[in-house]
């Protein structure tokens, strides 16, 4: 179930609900590489390649009011790609909504306001576009907010949709924009499984920055390139001893939003609904609603072991 069924559901007095704290982050990622197909991810983008924009736009990121206004509160500000399980990085934040910092950040860095209020540098203008699935009405109404808070701090944000058939297939042949580096701010969700070393490794480490000399292989969509967080990403791979891979992946993703090419906006829950004369069911965060169906019962019906 999605967070925009909950009014209806919570009306109902015959349905009670399930919801489970779940590993998948909704995130906008920002490509630090010039926007173009089969970019070099050594170039610099002329507008997010500025480090104090990049972080001005997660100052203006109301993240709790999305939470608060689209998904009637029952979601997390996400501060990390990985939010559950043993890697989860303990403390690791995000910076907290507050657009009189992007203001501050963007003054000193030399970005000024012009006449029609967006800010430009060196004869650049602060305007960047967005792009996610078409046809997802919360993602939609999360880029309006975005546009209307980014245009205050003097960013423009255009928007510009596309199907997941493209934007997510993951496949430099089919034409994923984020592989070929064609893109300037994308959002979408993502989701790592108990062992979080497949995400974090294609996702963050240099060498899976996808260009044509790899043949467009890796995951590393920001082009976010630090050798301190490769290191550390490779020891989490290779070391034995739970407690120094956990230690390895937090330094690793701490470097990782010190860098802010990611918003994380926040992490979703599992929504499941069930009669109310239905017990036994439990929460899972990693499984779907059918881990535990042998404990399943109808009131009055309740097994005896």
């Amino acid at each position: 179930l999605i967070e925009a069924q909950l009014p209806d559901l919570e009306k109902d007095a015959n349905i009670k609900l399930s919801i489970t704290p779940a590993p998948g982050v909704e995130r906008i990622e920002m490509n630090t590489a010039v926007n173009k197909d089969g970019t070099d991810p050594n170039s610099v983008h002329p507008v997010l390649g500025d480090i104090n924009l990049r972080r001005a736009l997660i100052y203006a990121t109301p993240k709790q009011q999305i939470i608060d206004r689209l998904l009637f509160g029952k979601a997390r500000v996400g501060s990390s790609p990985v939010s559950q399980g043993w890697a989860a990085p303990k403390g690791l934040t995000q910076e907290s909504y507050d657009p009189k910092k992007s203001n501050e950040l963007l003054d000193q860095a030399g970005w000024v306001k012009g006449g029609d209020g967006i800010r430009t540098k060196n004869g650049v203008r602060a305007s960047v576009t967005i792009t996610t699935t078409t046809g997802d009405q919360l993602r939609e109404r999360v880029e309006q907010i975005l546009a209307d808070e980014y245009k205050q701090i003097g960013v423009e944000l255009k928007i510009s949709n596309m199907p997941s058939s493209v934007l997510l297939s993951a496949s430099w042949s089919a034409g994923d924009p984020r592989k070929r580096g064609a893109f300037d701010l994308d959002m979408y969700s993502s989701t790592p499984a108990i062992d979080p070393h497949q995400t974090v490794n294609l996702r963050y480490h240099s060498k899976q920055i996808p260009y044509p000399g790899n043949g467009g292989n890796g995951q590393n969509y920001t082009r976010f390139k630090n050798p301190e967080a490769d290191k550390a990403i490779d020891e989490a791979g290779s070391a034995l001893d739970l407690e120094k891979r956990a230690a390895a992946y937090a330094k690793a993703l701490t470097l990782l939003n010190d860098a802010a090419v990611c918003i994380w906006l926040y992490e979703r829950s599992a929504i499941e609904a069930f009669r109310t004369n239905v017990s036994g069911y439990a929460g899972q965060v990693w499984d779907g609603i059918t881990w535990n169906t042998e404990d399943w019962y109808m009131k009055g019906t309740a097994p005896s072991y």
